[in-house]
């Protein structure tokens, strides 16, 4: 019996399968092989979309046509292009007159390509131009996105398939190299301009992720995101960079902060990124922030005041601060240029504050470099009130172990007036350390007389497992 490939099922027939599975349910997760056939049921049975409410999005392949980052500038590009062509074919025409007439114009039979898509020969075109138009507005930029996707750019085909999807509510998406429909999409919805469909309307929680070379993406691919009104949740992982092709071509400044004021988004969280993303930008328009958590990429351009200063507009919001180097970038920093060892200022106005996961040399409080209001500062005076889990990574040493396991104690035995609803605490252990120390089992009996639970994390593929305060595992 020979194998079926999932291509080969209708499309109505795939959703239906994913749509029943038990975990999770409403999920669309297909190879976008067979994309055309997708797009083409969603568009003819809307019904059908209306169903979809997560989404899995893999890399997909990205035909680089024209190197503009902004729409405008590609539009024009294309209809120069257009103009050319145009001139060039009354000049063959004119030309073919003199010919017989008989050329070979190709096999136009079948519709089925050797990757399982839809022939581009008979594919009907005309309800996606339909759709493309109600979003665009425009014949111009209708004529480019249909050009587009009759050129076999699937980054095309992803921009118009979100568009389809009223109801959707989860999407993660890994971004090929040089992607622009997408975010243009995204700013026109930003814009208002999808008001007369329901594109966007329902999006709350967004995974970007991409883990191969060729799977990248700027953060001009991410801040759309941050600013539909539905959005609540964003997760990313390896978070880097601007994309070099495109940096000489970008704007200096972005103007999507501008059409939208302030971001809706509550939870941010980011594991792994460099220094070059403009966090600044997305963490400042947020307008009610309560949780973030973030994993830097080695010790170069790991600032604390810098954090500090972004997040403390948020004191009277979050609930969560996790800031951390990503346990396979650490690195023995003798730099003097860095400040990745830098200690915090107080958290004590941080009144919502419920956890805190920091590096030990990032602690305030067990360093006099706190600053110059803050170099007397207890270690007890750094906390807030409400806090209730505390998390120490990245101790180092058996020596700095000591001097945490020291500060630790002393606050739990005469300081907890200070921090009354405080349950938990845990630490990173030292990779190498082969029981535990006397002075763990001392502070862990401290803890217990007041009801606190301390525990040593334990590491699992190489990273440590802080439990359910970790990051949030890919929904899909």
């Amino acid at each position: 019996m020979s194998m079926v490939r999932l291509s080969e099922f209708p499309p109505e027939v795939v959703l239906e399968i994913y749509k029943n599975l038990e975990i999770p349910k409403d999920r669309l997760n297909f190879n976008l092989a067979p994309i055309a056939r997708v797009v083409r049921t969603l568009v003819e049975k809307p019904s059908l979309a209306a169903r979809v409410r997560t989404l899995h999005l893999f890399d997909w392949k990205r035909y680089i046509g024209f190197d503009c980052p902004e729409f405008d500038k590609a539009l024009n590009a294309f209809k120069e292009e257009c103009a050319m062509k145009k001139e060039q074919e009354v000049t063959s025409q004119e030309e073919a007159n003199v010919g017989d007439g008989n050329e070979d114009v190709g096999d136009e039979d079948g519709d089925v390509g050797d990757d399982g898509s839809i022939s581009l020969k008979t594919f009907d075109y005309g309800p996606l131009r339909e759709q493309a138009k109600l979003v665009t507005h425009s014949e111009d930029a209708t004529d480019y996105w249909m050009d587009e996707i009759t050129m076999r750019d699937a980054d095309g085909w992803v921009a118009l398939l979100l568009t389809l999807l009223p109801n959707l509510q989860r999407l993660q998406i890994e971004f090929p190299c040089g992607s622009l429909w997408v975010r243009w999409v995204l700013k026109w919805a930003i814009a208002g301009r999808l008001d007369s469909i329901p594109a966007f309307k329902s999006l709350s929680e967004v995974y970007v992720d991409w883990d191969r070379e060729d799977v990248q993406a700027c953060c001009r691919n991410i801040i759309p995101f941050f600013l539909l009104p539905s959005m609540r949740r964003f997760y990313a992982s390896k978070f880097f960079g601007e994309l070099a092709m495109f940096d000489d071509s970008w704007p200096n400044e972005d103007n999507l902060t501008e059409v939208a004021r302030f971001s809706p988004v509550t939870h941010i969280e980011i594991d792994e990124r460099d220094e070059q993303w403009g966090m600044c930008k997305v963490v400042g328009i947020c307008k009610n922030l309560q949780s973030f958590k973030y994993n830097h990429s080695g010790c170069a351009g790991f600032d604390p005041s810098g954090f500090y200063k972004e997040l403390f507009p948020f004191k009277e919001t979050l609930e969560t601060i996790w800031l951390d180097i990503k346990e396979s970038s650490r690195e023995n920093c003798t730099e003097d240029s860095h400040n990745c060892n830098n200690p915090f200022l107080s958290f004590k106005d941080f009144t919502s504050l419920r956890t805190l996961h920091l590096r030990m040399e990032n602690l305030p409080g067990l360093n006099t470099q706190s600053g110059d209001n803050h170099a007397s500062m207890s270690f007890a005076e750094a906390l807030p009130s409400s806090l209730e889990t505390l998390q120490i990574a990245d101790v180092g040493s058996m020596v700095n172990l000591q001097v945490l396991v020291q500060e630790l104690q002393d606050h739990v035995e005469y300081g907890m007036d200070s921090t009354p609803a405080l349950k938990e605490i845990a630490i990173e252990p030292l990779r190498h350390l082969p029981q535990m120390p006397e002075l763990l089992v001392k502070l862990n009996r401290a803890c217990t007389k007041v009801n606190i639970n301390f525990h040593m994390c334990i590491f699992h593929d190489g990273r440590v497992q802080w439990g359910a305060e970790g990051f949030a595992p890919r929904f899909l």
